[in-house]
């Protein structure tokens, strides 16, 4: 890899490793804390009307979620498109210039596979450390409608950043297509463009 790539790459790695680190500390911090306090003699009660409305919002919430990363996919799809019809009616570029396109395309890729991994595993650890110190304090129900609870907000939170994705991600599919049909031109002559 060079340039651009290794950067998104270093980016990526890095962090991961960040987060994972995070996410240790987090769970250290849960333990220490479990070990200090004894879990609750008294568990506060929820109703099955509390119980069944947090579930309904959670799920609401997953399906807006589920309908804006299927948005966020269709979107990747026609820029896709539309970046290898654009490259096919201007015809091939130079090799640098096709080179370009790859490597912005995978320093992309590379950087976001990264900044994803390393999100989720923070999420997981601070729902997992989180669930625990409910638990211990108020009971094994507050965990549940905590977790339905946390679950809505972070779908909330998923449908804005597929929202806020979408321009990048349709950029980015856009580059790769054309990248993609350079690649299956193969000479460096150009086309006659009609107006």
């Amino acid at each position: 890899m060079v340039g651009i790539e290794a950067a998104g790459d270093e980016l990526g790695r890095s962090v991961t490793e960040h987060a994972s680190g995070a996410a240790q500390n987090m769970r250290k911090a849960a333990n220490v804390y479990l070990q200090e306090n004894p879990p609750t003699t008294s568990p506060s009660p929820f109703s099955q009307t509390t119980h069944d409305v947090t579930a309904t919002t959670s799920s609401a919430t997953q399906s807006i979620y589920n309908v804006a990363s299927t948005l966020t996919s269709a979107v990747s799809s026609v820029a896709s498109t539309a970046g290898a019809w654009v490259s096919s009616r201007v015809g091939p570029v130079s090799p640098s210039t096709n080179a370009s396109f790859k490597s912005t395309a995978n320093a992309y890729d590379s950087a976001t596979t990264g900044i994803s991994a390393g999100t989720q595993e923070l999420t997981n650890a601070a729902a997992e450390a989180v669930g625990d110190v409910v638990q211990n304090e108020w009971g094994r129900d507050a965990r549940h409608v905590g977790g339905h609870l946390a679950e809505s907000v972070g779908n909330i939170g998923g449908v804005i950043g597929q929202v806020a994705e979408v321009g990048t991600v349709a950029a980015v599919a856009g580059v790769k297509g054309a990248a993609a049909e350079q690649n299956k031109e193969g000479s460096g002559e150009w086309k006659n463009v009609s107006v």
